[in-house]
């Protein structure tokens, strides 16, 4: 009897063992599915009506991400595979889009719409230090293409946040304009971009440039304030390697 009731307690205790080691398995396998995979981490501040816009995140490494967003019909997304960390989402109207393409990274800055049927496009493969994009008033856009290259403290702003008047007419002359860059496009640090500034693909903006005009050569590099193309027929790699 007491053989057998010391196998009954040693039985009982591996099954206890097991189990603790089973748990632990599942939670394993959990954290590595989500690395694989790249599904969002949990920390994400949503301050927002969820029925009337929408967050759509696809299989991306999210982390300290606020959306604020006040009005309705605003629809945000986050490309597979992407890394988006330390980014402020803030948006004030209604039936604005933010999409951010596949294999982006993101390592820290705003994304600001105050407006109604705006757009922020970024293109898949680019990569961010940290940039601010300030969209506001009515029906614009900013959109950034593909395989770019931002350095740190970069600024889109496609209007002026405040009015200015013609003393005569009364009328606005500070509308805002929307921005665009294309494809493997290179901004040096603190580069700033402002209404209706345009870069072709191929561009390289040297460090603390203000682009205040659309420019049409590709494969060139511009620069100064306001910037002005300073050489051609170049192009750029991401590694010396």
């Amino acid at each position: 009897m007491y053989l057998r009731s010391s196998n009954i307690v040693v039985g009982m205790g591996f099954m206890i063992a097991l189990k603790e080691q089973l748990k632990k398995i599942r939670v394993l396998r959990e954290v590595s599915r989500r690395l694989v995979n790249r599904v969002p981490f949990n920390y994400v501040i949503r301050k927002y009506n969820r029925c009337a816009n929408t967050l759509s995140v696809k299989r991306a490494l999210v982390w300290k991400l606020i959306v604020d967003i006040t009005g309705t019909g605003n629809h945000i997304e986050i490309g597979q595979h992407c890394i988006v960390k330390n980014l402020k989402i803030y948006v004030v109207g209604n039936n604005n889009r933010i999409s951010i393409g596949s294999d982006v990274i993101f390592k820290s800055g705003i994304i600001w719409i105050e407006g109604n049927d705006n757009e922020v496009l970024i293109g898949a493969n680019t990569t961010v230090e940290s940039a601010n994009l300030f969209v506001t008033e009515n029906s614009n856009g900013l959109t950034i293409g593909e395989d770019c290259m931002l350095a740190e403290n970069i600024c889109f702003r496609t209007g002026d946040s405040h009015p200015i008047l013609d003393r005569l007419t009364g009328d606005i002359i500070n509308s805002a304009q929307s921005i665009s860059i294309g494809r493997h496009v290179w901004l040096g640090e603190g580069v700033a971009l402002l209404k209706g500034a345009a870069l072709p693909n191929d561009t390289i903006v040297a460090t603390k440039s203000v682009v205040t005009r659309k420019f049409s050569d590709s494969n060139s590099i511009i620069g100064g304030v306001p910037a002005k193309k300073i050489k051609d027929n170049v192009t750029w790699l991401r590694s010396h390697s």
